[in-house]
């Protein structure tokens, strides 16, 4: 009796001993996952910054190259000196002056110091230069008392709206339309141009990946855009607003090449030095829309060719325009529809390469 009661001791120590063995272990398993958890959240602690750091001086590194492009570019001719232009889609980094880069603080774009002919020809032969003085020192030429309200990728089911509040305060402004086939807004090109306002093409898909795959895509969407409207209002239309501006970085051709067939075909392509950011956050409010407009047209030392979106999915942009309008009226704006007879804003111009290709020889 007292072995098996030795026995039956014996064995509850021997299932103690296991019991406590199983919990060392089950503790040794909680240290070793916890040491794993440490580990890994100090490998993703440490790898975002590093990765942030490694995305920064990436992009810090296109921006290099980009701004080193065209400064060489001004250096080469390419850019004559003349007024401030933003380019769309353009890292922030400064403004060129005179070909020097310095400093700014815009963060809608790069400011780029080029000169807007019309043409986009070189203007360094002396009656050219003679013209261009003139018009400078002529005061109601390019003295920044002008305003070139723009509108584009419309219409939309919101153009009635702005065309309202447009004729409300008694001012014509450019709308750079696309196709649109649908049947509650087809009214609106013929309504552009009856109220004495600017028509131009923006492309006939506004596929950048249409557009510009290659020469052949572009021009045949100049002409799809330009029939259609001729077809719905009976202008000729010769005013073009590249998709993405003249210095989109999307175009697989060559933007010189496109540009050519634009001058060949007798169309003057029109960017911008002042925009909203409308389409580049639908949630700004119409103030701060505003601001961004009268920052960019006050501080430009000529005239202004403002860029809005008449877009179906922002409805901001129209509750901004009656205040702004009030605001450049007050401040002594003449705010005007874009013609045959304004001078452009380009951010890439036109360089004749046979007349460079002839220089060298």
């Amino acid at each position: 009796m007292e072995e098996n009661k030795k026995t039956l001791i014996e064995y509850e120590e021997e299932i103690s001993a296991a019991e406590l063995r199983e919990q060392k272990e089950h503790q040794k398993r909680r240290v070793r996952s916890f040491k794993r958890m440490l580990i890994v959240t100090f490998v993703a602690v440490c790898a975002i910054p590093i990765a942030m750091c490694t995305y920064l001086m990436i992009k810090m590194n296109r921006l290099d190259r980009r701004v080193e492009t065209l400064v060489n570019r001004v250096e080469d001719g390419e850019f004559v000196v003349g007024e401030t232009v933003d380019a769309e889609n353009q890292p922030s980094g400064g403004h060129f002056d005179n070909g020097n880069l310095e400093k700014g603080t815009e963060s809608d774009g790069v400011r780029v110091t080029l000169t807007d002919t019309k043409d986009g020809t070189d203007t360094s032969n002396s009656e050219e230069t003679s013209q261009h003085e003139e018009q400078v020192a002529d005061e109601s030429f390019y003295n920044g008392k002008k305003v070139y309200l723009t509108f584009d990728d419309g219409p939309s089911t919101f153009t009635g709206e702005l065309l309202d509040v447009l004729a409300e305060y008694n001012v014509k402004a450019t709308f750079f339309v696309v196709y649109n086939d649908r049947e509650d807004v087809q009214q609106y090109y013929n309504r552009i141009v009856n109220e004495g306002h600017s028509i131009g093409m923006h492309s006939y898909s506004h596929v950048y990946e249409q557009v510009y795959a290659s020469e052949e895509n572009f021009a045949s969407d100049v002409e799809s855009i330009h029939d259609f409207i001729y077809q719905k209002t009976g202008v000729d239309c010769r005013l073009y607003r590249f998709p993405g501006g003249s210095s989109n970085q999307v175009s697989k051709v060559d933007m010189q090449s496109l540009i050519a067939y634009l001058k060949e075909a007798g169309i003057v392509y029109y960017d911008w030095n002042s925009l909203s950011g409308d389409a580049v956050d639908s949630s700004l409010t119409p103030e701060q829309l505003n601001d961004n407009i009268l920052g960019y047209v006050r501080a430009n030392a000529g005239d202004s060719v403002v860029l809005m979106h008449d877009l179906q999915n922002n409805h901001a942009t129209i509750e901004a325009l009656p205040d702004l309008i009030r605001t450049l009226k007050e401040e002594g704006y003449e705010i005007c529809p874009i013609t045959s007879d304004t001078r452009p804003i380009q951010h890439v111009q036109y360089k004749d390469m046979t007349n460079s290709k002839m220089q060298a020889q």
